[in-house]
């Protein structure tokens, strides 16, 4: 992945992380509930992590379905998520 370290943020070293998925169905349907692989139909994620190099962890992703409203049971269904993680040291 692409990683932009030791940004510095009110003086304290951070890690930030970009990434985006795509997938799109590309020919035919899948059967129903076996699968919601449709043509034309698909989502995208744009993420965000960002770690302080020692016990925090941040993630925003922004999640968004596209696709014919006919075949699309998730359109209008886009999300935000925010993660956070801490890492604890017992050694």
């Amino acid at each position: 992945g692409l990683d932009y370290d030791n940004v510095q943020v009110f003086g304290q070293p951070y890690t930030f992380t970009p990434s985006v998925f795509y997938a799109r169905g590309m020919v035919g349907r899948s059967p129903r509930p076996l699968g919601a692989w449709l043509k034309d139909v698909g989502y995208y994620i744009l993420s965000m992590q960002v770690k302080n190099n020692k016990h925090w962890s941040y993630e925003l992703q922004y999640r968004s379905y596209f696709g014919p409203d006919l075949y699309n049971a998730e359109a209008g269904s886009d999300a935000f998520f925010l993660s956070l993680r801490y890492l604890f040291n017992l050694g």
